[in-house]
């Protein structure tokens, strides 16, 4: 599967692409489940992106996640890499971009996941 990122926050564009193979799109898929499976068990409700059955979630900053999870005002963003994805300029922007919006705020919660 190809993914291109074709536009940054500053709206300037630029085109960054990268593959993941099959092998690790299905990890990437099966850790997306699996977290979007234990916030949904601990009363979360949560939007997860590739997953059937699960609505897509808000973007924040302009970036769409793989999970939302929230429960009770409080809101956590779960970005899901691969090793493939791990450390390129993509996955850079995106740490930042959700670390930004969830500095500073007591309800708000930005983790990353590794698919291995």
């Amino acid at each position: 599967m190809k993914i291109e990122l074709i536009k940054n926050v500053s709206k300037s564009y630029r085109a960054q692409s990268f593959i993941r193979n099959s092998n690790e799109s299905r990890r990437h898929r099966n850790l997306i489940l699996k977290l979007a499976t234990a916030y949904e068990r601990a009363g979360f409700k949560v939007s997860a992106d590739h997953i059937k059955g699960y609505d897509t979630p808000e973007k924040i900053s302009m970036v769409l996640p793989d999970i939302i999870a929230v429960r009770d005002g409080f809101k956590v963003v779960i970005e899901v890499e691969t090793r493939n994805s791990e450390g390129t300029e993509r996955d850079k922007r995106q740490r930042r971009l959700f670390g930004e919006w969830a500095k500073g705020n007591a309800n708000r919660d930005f983790r990353r996941e590794i698919a291995l």
